[in-house]
């Protein structure tokens, strides 16, 4: 009897659980591309620059540059995102469809945004094979993880990058 009982309340505690964070992933919070143009980039030893830029009006660019072969690759995007639900505890829902198997950890000032791009521009070097395999208008969903001097895209990490702020906002003005 006592057995049964634990395991009603067990059952009721996980359903619990369960609906909360169900429920949770019913109110979003959109993301807002940033008021001045935001940039990030990653160094790497090989030669190669990888930069992302935030623009206005939910636009962002992105451009590999090889410095070796004086080559790049630049990329225009429609963007629009939705914060990852918070759950407790700096633990996030990341998955889109709102199911438990995106449940992650993230420090303070880390934040999920589910991203759904859109390819607008390809722009590259001649003689140059692209990095970026997607073509003009495919559409893509990406996990961006946003914090105040970093951004996350497909495991790789990109630290704010002031100087190229201009740059990026030169090469994409008619955007």
């Amino acid at each position: 009897m006592l057995g049964k009982k634990i395991t009603s309340g067990i059952a009721f505690i996980i359903f619990s659980i369960w609906l909360f964070i169900g429920f949770k992933s019913c109110f979003g919070t959109i993301w807002k591309s940033p008021e001045s143009i935001k940039t990030y980039t990653t160094y790497y030893e090989s030669g190669y620059q990888y930069s992302y830029a935030f623009l206005k009006d939910n636009k962002a660019a992105s451009i590999f540059i090889d410095h070796k072969n004086e080559t790049y690759e630049a990329n225009l995007f429609e963007i629009y995102g939705e914060y990852s639900d918070y759950i407790f505890f700096n633990i996030w829902n990341t998955s889109i469809d709102g199911n438990l198997t995106g449940l992650r950890y993230y420090p303070d000032g880390q934040s999920p945004v589910n991203m759904r791009l859109k390819v607008l521009e390809k722009l590259y070097t001649e003689n140059y094979t692209p990095k970026f395999l997607a073509d003009k208008n495919t559409r893509l969903n990406k996990l961006f993880i946003i914090s105040e001097d970093s951004i996350r895209i497909d495991n790789m990490w990109f630290w704010r990058d002031y100087s190229y702020d201009s740059i990026m906002s030169d090469m994409f003005y008619l955007y």
